[in-house]
């Protein structure tokens, strides 16, 4: 396969750009891991959706409404 100069260089520039962006998202995936998550569970004695936010006390915790999730889903 002949290759010509110009076009060379462009796939160099080509191939250079998708690793960067490949690079760049392999660290915000790593990132997303890392991150501590939210919980949610279900109470059926209270029949509400207990939510806890990362940092914050396993005290503090709000309730939503299954009815309201969906009807806002």
């Amino acid at each position: 396969m002949t290759c010509w100069r110009s076009e060379c260089l462009h796939d160099a520039q080509v191939a250079r750009v998708y690793s960067e962006l490949g690079a760049t998202v392999v660290r915000e995936v790593a990132k997303l891991r890392l991150a501590r998550k939210n919980t949610v569970r279900f109470d059926e004695e209270l029949g509400a959706m207990v939510v806890r936010l990362p940092g914050r006390s396993r005290d503090e915790a709000f309730l939503l409404d299954p009815a309201v999730v969906r009807r806002n889903d």
